[in-house]
């Protein structure tokens, strides 16, 4: 396996502003202009073509196109599974010599959603209600216990 050349953009003992400049300097013209688009992406396999909308696959947009940001649309089973699809998605990033990671946003996936073409659902991701859905619930202690969750703020027992 050949290792990636170590560049000062990748030293993060110099400063920012030192390494955007070497990484700029590195970059090529498609390479930037790769960087410019925020295109939509099917969680799923990487290498396959989603039948549902005439996308690329996501290592064709990476590969043939330099693009680096994603808009995540679908869901996956689990977190897990979520996990090994951006992994996956990381990886190929690191095969360009430059090895510029992928940047990811997704509609909230904190929440129960279903909401077709408006909304990503969540999928199994997450089965807790929207705001409103809070809400009329009436429990204050049950929307302080999303809050913490929802913030990354909980212990374990919280996990189902």
């Amino acid at each position: 396996m050949t290792e990636t050349p170590t560049y000062p953009y990748r030293d993060d003992a110099i400063p920012i502003d030192r390494r955007v400049e070497d990484l700029l300097e590195r970059m090529t013209l498609e390479d930037k202009a790769g960087l410019l688009f925020h295109a939509l992406v099917f969680a799923g396999d990487i290498d396959t073509v989603n039948p549902m909308f005439p996308l690329k696959a996501p290592s064709e947009m990476m590969s043939d196109l330099g693009l680096r940001h994603f808009n995540v649309f679908a869901s996956l089973p689990d977190g897990r599974s979520f996990a090994r699809w951006h992994n996956e998605l990381q990886r190929h990033a690191a095969r360009h010599p430059l090895a510029i990671p992928v940047t990811l946003s997704t509609d909230p996936r904190h929440h129960f959603s279903d909401t077709p073409l408006t909304a990503v659902m969540a999928g199994s991701f997450s089965q807790w209600p929207e705001p409103l859905g809070l809400a009329a619930i009436g429990s204050e202690s049950l929307v302080r216990e999303f809050a913490d969750i929802a913030a990354g703020d909980f212990h374990v027992q919280h996990i189902v």
